[in-house]
């Protein structure tokens, strides 16, 4: 139910593990179920979704884990300086990372008042918040999201294996914090999803 968060030791969380289900919100694709029991493994906990922890506040990144029954379903994507474990434990730690179910190249970023930040980072932005989005699908894009506040805000229907776009939110709030990411579903269901910025 999201009554504890460290912030230092918990930088990322799993959105969608191959053998479980996806995480993110009770309305999310491949999520479970409250009248299918046969998709709550573990129980069906509607507090637990990871869409509780933002509107907690907590910043997380998005990461999704397999096991031995669900090879090469879901996939940890961290955006590292190097490949050396130190750079690994930093981008973890920056939240650079995004989660996926297949091969999906996924780069979310945004222009701030501090320069250009990607996909994890907490900025400020002097201007309406922009994100620039390129999905590189392994198959044809049914839709491409940016989720604001726990609400879709913008939608595209590439019907391509690719997208590009920019998205600005007009509607955005002075003062007011706000996280956003992107999750992109392809026809053959497979999925992205880029950690909050």
């Amino acid at each position: 139910d999201w009554r504890d968060n460290d912030p230092q030791l918990e930088p990322l969380v799993e959105i969608f593990q191959g053998d479980r289900t996806n995480y993110e919100s009770l309305e999310g694709p491949w999520a479970a179920k409250a009248d299918d029991p046969a998709t709550q493994e573990g129980g069906f906990k509607p507090l637990g979704y990871v869409e509780q922890a933002l509107l907690k506040g907590y910043k997380l990144g998005f990461q999704a884990s397999s096991d031995h029954l669900s090879t090469h379903l879901s996939y940890a994507c961290i955006l590292a300086e190097r490949n050396t474990r130190e750079a690994l434990r930093e981008a973890m730690q920056q939240r650079h990372a995004y989660a996926a179910t297949d091969n999906i190249i996924l780069d979310v970023q945004s222009p701030s008042t501090d320069g250009p930040r990607m996909m994890g980072d907490a900025f400020t932005s002097s201007q309406a918040p922009t994100l620039q989005v390129k999905v590189l699908g392994t198959d044809t894009l049914r839709e491409v999201v940016v989720i604001k506040d726990a609400r879709v805000v913008y939608t595209t229907q590439p019907e391509r294996d690719t997208a590009e776009f920019t998205f600005t939110d007009m509607d955005a709030k002075a003062g007011k914090e706000s996280y956003y990411y992107v999750r992109a579903v392809q026809k053959n269901e497979r999925m992205a999803w880029s950690s909050p910025m």
